[in-house]
């Protein structure tokens, strides 16, 4: 009976270790993601974001990154949406379209099961 318990508690031992090197082995990576408008003033019609997502240094590549533009000028506080795929190195660069000023935007990705997901924002986005 000594020898059942025993062989019982060691074997629970085990599940419970590959349990949490199984957890260890598929944990996210951190990401960072960085995100620029241009060009820098309220007045343009044409707006350009640029940005880079990366993990653990290197960058990302075919990950989808979402926008959220917030509108300026008499389309105040309106939003437009618009996503894009970054490049084998994580950069990516977008554009919500023309005809209308941008006061801000939001890139965010949703991140998978290797990263987690990262925001940025620069502007006025409220």
């Amino acid at each position: 009976m000594i020898a059942a318990v025993g062989v019982a508690g060691i074997l629970t031992l085990s599940v419970l270790a590959a349990i949490s090197s199984t957890n260890q082995a598929f944990a996210q990576k951190p990401t960072e993601l960085t995100v620029a408008i241009s060009p820098d003033t309220t007045v343009a019609q044409k707006y350009h974001a640029t940005g880079k997502l990366t993990s653990e240094g290197k960058g990302v590549g075919g990950a989808t990154i979402t926008f959220d533009w917030t509108a300026g000028g008499v389309l105040k506080g309106s939003k437009v949406t618009s996503s894009t795929e970054t490049k084998a190195d994580g950069t990516y660069s977008n554009s919500p379209g023309s005809g209308f000023p941008v006061e801000g935007v939001k890139a965010n990705y949703a991140g998978d099961s290797e990263h987690m997901p990262a925001h940025a924002e620069t502007g006025s986005t409220g």
